[in-house]
């Protein structure tokens, strides 16, 4: 008999180790094993910005394309901003704080839609390589766990790298695909999440904002997926006053054939690394949004940029952001209230902004803040 029971839990604990797709849940802390990564987040004009990087290796890192200025109604980059990269310790116990010196949006980044969202950024070429990042796998398969993470620096000089997590097991949101047409679309490309988290203090934001990163976890190891892109928001146009949201995240690895043209050198993708032929070369996965934003019934907002400072990136951005759609939603009124009621059925967990609690268990504050920037 104690034999029997000891094999009993043995199987037991086996089992509850794997994932519903067969893959082996972490047996250590998530937090601890993203924190053996290199993590970064972007500085504009020396400001802390709450756009976070993804960094591939000691000279290149990855941001939401969104994240930066440009000219009013183009493409183009306004050279008036600076940026910097700011990096903890990972890996190598070594923090840094590098000028950006190359930066190459997606030749398809869309500023309307916000497909293709993220840029490249080449700093410190002047010396040699000396860590890299694992970017995750191909294969949804092989994410057994996500985790999104949310850097809490408020000194740029000193940066403590405080850091909110919330780790989740992968499931298929119908929320996800009803809010962003985009995603219905190209969900091999992005990751979807409903996770906010409180700013590290109330004069950077007062609403909450989206996680930062996403990562994956397998087999006790930690992978980037990629860095944040976007929010859709239903009834409000900020994260301060809304029913329901879900974000939405850039999985790079599915661009690695653009990223390795342009930056001219080999990177570390789940335990191999990722070469390409540079004659076979094109910008892979060229977006195409499915249908016109204003035919979404749900009428969301959509948010992206920079969340600390918002006031600018509107101002310099918003026409170029922003589509008015035919009928906007206004959450005052009893008439749009029961229009989106009735396209609601399909909310898995619906929020109410009389009552929000987030899942990261921090409660939503209900001050009127600037939005940041905005699509519909």
């Amino acid at each position: 008999m104690p034999g029997n029971t000891l094999l009993l839990l043995v199987l037991l604990i086996v089992g509850a180790l794997v994932s519903a797709n067969g893959q082996q849940l972490p047996t250590r802390a998530p937090e601890d094993l993203i924190k053996q990564l290199k993590r970064g987040v972007l500085l504009k004009n020396k400001k802390l910005t709450s756009c976070e990087l993804a960094p591939l290796d000691s000279g290149c890192s990855i941001v939401a394309a969104s994240c930066l200025e440009y000219l009013p109604g183009t493409t183009e980059l306004d050279m008036n901003f600076e940026y910097e990269v700011l990096l903890d310790d990972g890996i190598d116990g070594v923090s840094a704080r590098y000028m950006v010196e190359n930066i190459n949006p997606h030749p398809y980044f869309s500023l309307k839609q916000l497909a293709n969202n993220f840029a490249i950024l080449q700093h410190n070429s002047g010396e040699p390589i000396t860590w890299q990042n694992r970017i995750a796998p191909f294969s949804f398969y092989d994410w057994s766990t996500m985790v999104y993470s949310r850097a809490m620096i408020t000194d740029v000089d000193n940066p403590d790298w405080l850091t909110s997590f919330n780790a989740t097991i992968p499931t298929d949101s119908l929320t996800c695909v009803y809010l962003s047409g985009l995603y219905y679309m190209w969900y091999n490309d992005m990751t979807c999440s409903p996770s906010l988290t409180t700013p590290p203090t109330s004069s950077l934001s007062n609403c909450q904002i989206p996680m930062g990163v996403a990562y994956s976890i397998a087999h006790d190891t930690a992978f980037i997926v990629g860095p944040y892109s976007y929010s859709e928001v239903v009834g409000g146009n900020s994260f301060c006053s809304y029913s329901y949201q879900r974000s939405y995240y850039t999985a790079i690895n599915n661009y690695m054939a653009y990223i390795v043209y342009v930056v001219g050198r080999t990177f570390l993708v789940g335990d191999e690394i990722y070469q390409v032929e540079m004659e076979s070369y094109y910008p892979e996965y060229d977006m195409i949004y499915p249908e016109d934003p204003a035919e979404n019934p749900m009428h969301p907002v959509r948010l992206t940029g920079d969340f600390y400072n918002n006031q600018t990136n509107v101002a310099a951005q918003e026409p170029a952001f922003f589509l008015a759609p035919p009928t906007p939603y206004d959450s005052s009124t009893t008439s749009n209230e029961a229009s989106v009621e009735e396209n609601t059925s399909f909310i898995d967990t619906p929020i109410t902004s009389s009552s929000i609690e987030i899942e990261s268990s921090h409660s939503q504050t209900h001050i009127k803040c600037p939005s940041a920037t905005l699509v519909v």
